[in-house]
């Protein structure tokens, strides 16, 4: 007998003896618990040689006071990161961004099992959905999003997130489904300006859906209908920037690091300071737009309308 059939055997006449120790059996024989365990000792082992980071816009998110509620916002933040900040804090201010840290290495945590319903829904070969989620639950890059304190983080969550609503609502599609998955990317975008691309991917998502797949065309409808919440939602918010701090848009990123800039600049006396890297902080792209921009709207160039 190998050893593995003779380690089955153990197991099986031990889940024979009540439920609890069935229930045990099956869990430790889950692919899902040993890739949690294999990922939390190489997690816990990296984490103890990384330092907590925070980033030159960290300050801006944990002094963040603009009450959504109450109609007031702040230009260079969208609201999500901040109120999570906020919620850490409610359990203790001492420590914030030891607390902060140590929830998003928790959610992190947790979002292996996103990922990795998210491959057994795409795969077929166990070995293949075991090495995946593996492979994501150990990947340095992820976890080292989770001892900086701006969205990166989250963000990564985040995705999985949309990924496992549109995958679930593809296996048992439903008006419910529907109406979450397309509202998510409001707060998708809440939390990180930049996803504001899912918007017209999720609106082609379902007229694509209504082309192909006609006798689904109530639930279509229903994410298009979404859809238009989400538009006048994010127009909304954009009103209440307009209102607030004069600037049409969801937030005005580059414009406050320039502005940042020309402070540190002006209180330094005309010494050298270390500001923030524009070049090296945003991609090529968006510079080059955000000068153009500039250029088309000389007056007040510094709150030109330009999203995360």
């Amino acid at each position: 007998m190998t050893i593995k059939a003779d380690l089955q055997l153990k197991l099986t006449h031990f889940a024979q003896k009540g439920r609890w120790n069935n229930t045990l059996v099956k869990i430790i024989s889950a692919h899902l618990f040993w890739i949690l365990i294999i990922s939390g000792i190489v997690r816990s082992v990296y984490y103890s040689v990384l330092l907590n980071t925070t980033a030159v816009d960290t300050p801006s998110y944990i002094t963040f006071h603009a009450n959504i509620l109450k109609g007031e916002t702040d230009g260079r933040r969208t609201p999500v990161y901040p109120y999570f900040i906020k919620l850490i804090e409610l359990f203790g201010h001492q420590n914030l961004i030891n607390h902060v840290v140590t929830a998003q290495i928790v959610i992190s945590f947790l979002s292996i099992i996103i990922f990795y319903k998210v491959a057994r829904a795409l795969f077929k070969k166990q070995a293949v959905i075991f090495a995946a989620s593996l492979l994501y639950g150990v990947m340095l890059p992820v976890i080292n999003f989770d001892k900086i304190i701006p969205t990166e983080s989250l963000s990564v969550t985040c995705c999985l997130i949309f990924i496992y609503m549109v995958v679930s609502y593809l296996q048992k599609p439903g008006n419910i489904k529907a109406w979450m998955l397309t509202l998510y990317v409001f707060t998708a975008i809440m939390l990180r300006p930049s996803f504001i691309y899912l918007l017209p991917l999720v609106i082609a998502f379902w007229v694509l859906r209504l082309t192909i797949f006609k006798k689904d065309w109530k639930m279509c409808l229903s994410g298009l209908a979404a859809s238009v919440v989400v538009i006048l939602l994010i127009s909304g918010y954009s009103h209440l920037n307009k209102k607030n701090v004069g600037f049409n848009g969801i937030s005005q990123v580059i414009s406050a690091a320039i502005k940042s800039n020309l402070n540190l600049q002006q209180k330094s006396a005309g010494q050298r300071v270390s500001g923030i890297n524009i070049m090296a902080k945003y991609e090529p792209e968006r510079v080059h737009s955000f000068i153009i921009n500039c250029i088309k709207k000389p007056t007040g160039s510094l709150h030109t309308i330009y999203w995360r």
